[in-house]
């Protein structure tokens, strides 16, 4: 959850990952070039859609702890999107999905 105790480093990057996709960019004055805002492609046009996997991945890219990662969004029949990035962590994948829509985002 957004601000859930973590207790594994996989469960904090994981919620930073949530963060890093829930945060308007320029909304943290620590970080102002942090955060994709996810929520602001829901009804946006097919353009704009297609340059958010790109705009995760450059963001996680800024991550020291994350090597690499692929995002890919499939569009949901709600409206609404599930966003799948697969990070490379050192030797590891870690997979995450979250589902973008009116109840905001949640991880899976």
């Amino acid at each position: 959850p957004f601000a859930g105790e973590t207790t594994s480093d996989l469960q904090n990057l994981a919620q930073d990952v949530l963060h890093v996709l829930m945060e308007m960019p320029g909304s943290n004055p620590d970080d102002p070039s942090r955060g994709v805002g996810v929520d602001l492609y829901l009804g946006g046009t097919a353009d704009a859609f297609s340059t958010l996997p790109g705009a995760i991945d450059t963001q996680l890219s800024q991550d020291d702890r994350i090597t690499s990662s692929k995002t890919t969004i499939e569009q949901l029949p709600t409206g609404g999107f599930r966003v799948s990035v697969r990070i490379q962590v050192g030797a590891d994948v870690v997979p995450l999905a979250f589902d973008v829509g009116a109840s905001g985002v949640v991880p899976l």
